[in-house]
């Protein structure tokens, strides 16, 4: 009986509630974005309607047009929304570690957090292309911070130099490549196998090939 009620409170049926109005207005934005994602997920962008997010989150259309202005503006909060959660799950991960074994547990949060939500994979790793350029140099953005979150804690991170900069393109552009190559083929579920090898690509240029080796693989490594 107690899961009946949790369930029923959390899908917020039309009707007297009893839920404070800040609690109902956050829950119905929470479930436009997880909606929006889902809606793009299974059919991109330019086909992801006002319609099918409605449906997905299952609130009305009024909903949709008190919490958000138009489909590009539930878009972006859902974009902010899943950058928000993959960053604080990797910088999480890589917080409990010290260099450079932080890098490796902080790819590994994220791609198991990419494989675990495959809807949220296509959604951040393959629908920003597909929206508009200021959407694409917003992801580009997103990828380079995380990049730069991530290696903070090499010897010269904090390299102001071109070549610190032109590494840290590099190494957010081979992310974001690589993970959404395994996404738009339909085998999100593989992105954890990529783990040792993104590793290497991040670390070599700051310690290494032999350690960025060890750091990457071990000993599995033939």
């Amino acid at each position: 009986m107690a899961t009946k009620r949790k369930t029923e409170t959390q899908s917020l049926p039309r009707g007297r509630h009893g839920l404070p109005r800040e609690l109902i207005v956050e829950n119905q934005r929470a479930r436009l974005v997880s909606g929006m994602i889902a809606a793009v997920a299974e059919a991109g962008y330019g086909k992801a309607t006002v319609a099918k997010v409605i449906k997905s989150a299952r609130v009305s259309r009024r909903t949709f047009y008190e919490t958000f202005s138009d489909k590009e503006d539930c878009y972006r909060a859902a974009y902010e929304a899943s950058f928000e959660f993959l960053r604080d799950r990797t910088l999480g991960a890589a917080s409990e570690e010290g260099w450079p074994t932080s890098v490796r547990a902080g790819l590994e949060a994220l791609l198991e957090g990419l494989a675990a939500h495959p809807d949220l994979a296509t959604f951040f790793l393959v629908s920003p292309a597909s929206v508009d350029d200021e959407t694409a140099s917003r992801h580009h953005t997103a990828m380079r911070e995380l990049v730069e979150a991530l290696v903070a804690k090499a010897p010269d991170a904090g390299s102001t130099d071109a070549s610190s900069g032109t590494r840290i393109e590099a190494l957010a552009g081979g992310l974001a490549r690589l993970t959404a190559m395994k996404v738009s083929s339909g085998r999100a579920e593989e992105l954890p196998a990529l783990l040792p090898d993104l590793v290497e690509l991040f670390l070599r240029p700051f310690v290494g090939s032999e350690e960025a080796v060890r750091v990457a693989w071990g000993d599995d490594r033939s």
